[in-house]
């Protein structure tokens, strides 16, 4: 009998001597972990320079890759794939010398896919989009089945506005790229949720789970199903999603929040995410997780049989007790924390219970006390800014951010309360400043251009160039529920109310208790002689409020509704 070495020594002399169907002219068979492998471009005696180099670069030691690369091609100086490793490397910053390596690879093979993709990248890096599209087009003409230069091409003309063209080469891949046809379904649903066409997307994500089930299109496809009220179907997918990720709390999270209305399935989950957390960061995760998906009383109820509580599970108690009513307990708890390590986060816990109850000069010296004895905590700074214009106390709520952004002129955060403490003010166009000052920095900020598209609209200002701000946010963050709402409010601004309607309706179902995206919706059916939907809507959104002042605009407008005085927002 033979040995498995003995076999493994056998078959690879067959495939030697009698060649192998799946070889092909410069292919280097060889054994690797006792199974014949095949290694393209690159020749026997540089194999192992190679290999050194691959595992130089997983371990980010770049100049060892780059020495053992120039030691393979002493041995193999005809290889484009160690001319082209050479410059995935030198991209990194010597982006002359990467192309220089190219030109070598391609001249060794001027077909070269891997070569030409990565000039293609290097030039749209470099600005020269023209030169990146002609060495994609030419790598998909000479090589038909590389799945990644249809992606990049298609990113490319997407990103120049041309949505029908990256559609064309999308739907090139699904023809001829059978290996990667289920990524290409992804990116042309990606592109229809761009376009907020949803049948589109739903379509492409459904033929990509045909293709492949993985965890991120059931996500997504959950999504498209929930935007336009298939919320059965959406629970299905997720669930699905969620035993496939063995308990994911992000993806609890967003079935937790579809299931509100079913607590006894939400009570269910929650208790099976109950039996994993046995460690006191995993306990506080779950906590967490059912505080922010308003399952309080179950929180409060499993809190108090954790048998070592800490600092963390004590502030989840004390936050569930203010849910479920019992304020005098939660503040008791509150205070006594605030002298602990969590004192900031106690400090923010209690203001907000304080501002529940009516006591909103005790919350604004709360957070200063606060502030006094924990230095410039951001999350601090903007809390009593809004507290303070609660209070009416509007030019001291924007000095005290505009004293904290001083010292820290870098600090997003900080410049985006400010922003929203003077749009809160009426100074909208200093917010739109401030804001214009974020993406000075940061182009591709999607809430920045949400927040300068959605403030131009409500405004009722320059309305073309909110849409572009708003398609851009869009751009890179499709699906998001607030960007819907906003170019929503757009069109009820220009007077569309029907696309108004559909856009603020898809926003709706996927921000349900977001009472601002309720009330814009409302009045969209207002416009269109749905008073009865409208009134219903303003009713849960002012159930859902916890901002004192939209709350009161809210029951002002469902008065006048009431009276049957309709008027325009």
């Amino acid at each position: 009998m033979f040995s498995s070495a003995h076999r493994a020594c056998w078959l690879l002399l067959l495939l030697l001597t009698q060649g192998c169907p799946a070889s092909r002219p410069g292919t280097t068979i060889r054994l690797v972990d006792g199974s014949p492998q095949q290694t393209r471009y690159i020749s026997s005696g540089s194999y192992e320079h190679y290999l050194n180099a691959r595992i130089a670069m997983d371990r980010g030691e770049l100049q060892e890759a780059l020495r053992q690369l120039r030691a393979a091609l002493i041995l193999d100086p005809k290889s484009p794939y160690l001319y082209t490793t050479i410059a995935t490397i030198l991209a990194q910053g010597k982006l002359a010398r990467a192309h220089d390596m190219l030109r070598r690879a391609l001249q060794l093979d001027p077909r070269f896919p891997d070569a030409l993709l990565l000039q293609a990248q290097i030039y749209r890096r470099q600005g020269q989009l023209d030169a990146a599209q002609r060495s994609l087009r030419r790598c998909i003409r000479d090589s038909p089945q590389h799945g990644p230069a249809y992606l990049e091409l298609a990113d490319l003309l997407e990103q120049a506005g041309r949505s029908r063209a990256a559609t064309a080469i999308l739907g090139q891949m699904v023809q001829r790229v059978r290996r990667d046809r289920g990524q290409a379904h992804r990116r042309l649903a990606t592109l229809c949720l761009r376009q907020l066409d949803y049948a589109c997307a739903r379509k492409h994500f459904r033929l990509s789970l045909s293709e492949r089930t993985d965890l991120e299109t059931l996500i997504k496809l959950a999504h498209v199903e929930r935007a336009t009220g298939q919320k059965a179907e959406a629970i299905r997918l997720l669930r699905e999603a969620f035993d496939r990720s063995d308990g994911n709390l992000s993806i609890a999270s967003a079935l937790l929040d579809l299931l509100h209305g079913k607590p006894q399935q939400a009570r269910d989950l929650l208790g099976v995410l109950r039996t994993a957390a046995d460690d006191p960061e995993q306990q506080q995760e779950l906590a967490e997780l059912a505080l922010g998906t308003n399952q309080a009383a179950w929180a409060l109820t499993w809190l108090q049989t954790v048998e070592r509580s800490t600092p963390q599970l004590q502030l989840a108690t004390a936050v569930a007790l203010h849910r479920v009513g019992r304020s005098s307990e939660a503040e008791k708890q509150l205070r006594a924390l605030r002298q602990g390590p969590l004192g900031p986060q106690a400090s923010l816990r209690l203001a907000d219970l304080l501002r529940d109850t009516g006591r909103l000069h005790e919350a604004s010296q709360v957070l200063q006390q606060a502030l006094t004895r924990h230095g410039h905590d951001t999350q601090l700074v903007l809390a009593l800014s809004r507290a303070l214009h609660r209070e009416g106390r509007n030019e001291p709520s924007v000095q005290l951010v505009r004293a904290a952004l001083d010292g820290r002129p870098e600090d997003r955060i900080l410049r985006f309360g400010l922003a929203a403490a003077l749009e809160r003010t009426g100074d909208w166009r200093g917010a739109i400043r401030e804001v214009q000052q974020i993406l000075d920095r940061h182009p591709k900020d999607a809430p920045a251009l949400n927040f300068l598209g959605y403030t131009l609209a409500d405004r009722n200002q320059q309305l073309d160039q909110a849409e572009r701000f708003l398609r851009r946010a869009l751009f890179l963050q499709p699906g998001q529920g607030y960007i819907i709402d906003s170019l929503g409010w757009l069109e009820f601004r220009r007077g569309n109310w029907a696309r108004a309607r559909n856009l603020l309706d898809m926003a709706a179902h996927l921000s349900p208790r977001e009472p601002e995206i309720l009330a814009h919706l409302a009045e969209a059916l207002v416009a269109l002689k749905g008073l009865t939907r409208a009134v219903q809507l303003l009713r849960r959104a002012i159930s859902v409020s916890d901002d004192e002042p939209l709350t009161r605009r809210l029951r002002r407008r469902l008065e006048q509704l009431e009276r049957g005085h309709v008027g325009t927002r």
